[in-house]
Formats: C-alpha cells, structure tokens, sequence
C-alpha cells in the first residue's frame, strides 16, 4: 500500500511541477526542491533521498513526454490552483 501511495505522491508532484517554470528535462535542484525532497523523505522514510529526486526527475520528464495523456489530468489540477488562488484573495 505505501508503494502505491509514494507513486501517487510523486505523480502528483511531478504534474504540479510541469506547471511551474522548470527545466526543459529532470527536477532542477533549487531550495524549494530540495525541501520537497525532505518531506517526501519524512513522509516515506524508506526511500531514500537520491531515490525520491530521481522519481521526481523520472516522472516530469514521462509527463512532459506525454502532454495529452495528461491533458485532462493537468486541466484538473489547473482548475484547483485557480480556486484556491481565488479563495486566498477573499
């Protein structure tokens, strides 16, 4: 069970990373990345550090790869950002 929940969790990283201004290929190292990387590392402490950024980098590079069978998906989690972007200036 805990597999299926890291591979949720990087997925779901991974998709909200696309949006954000990254490199062309893998998982910049930047502090916001690396505190990222700590809490996944605290939320699944079996995995170790150099495994969590590579899934990271692995896994926006696959979605960048595959824009439209993600397109739904990123339409999805584009439509969350923008309401709790709305919510936060009331």
């Amino acid at each position: 069970m805990e597999v299926c929940k890291y591979d949720d969790a990087i997925r779901t990283i991974a998709t909200e990373l696309k949006f954000a201004e990254w490199p062309e290929e893998g998982f910049e190292e930047t502090p916001e990345s690396d505190e990222l990387i700590r809490v996944l590392s605290l939320l699944f402490p079996n995995v170790g550090l150099n495994k969590i950024h590579a899934d990271l980098s692995d896994e926006v590079d696959i979605i960048r790869s595959r824009p439209d069978e993600y397109a739904e998906q990123d339409e999805a989690i584009q439509h969350i950002n923008e309401q709790e972007a709305l919510r936060d200036l009331d």
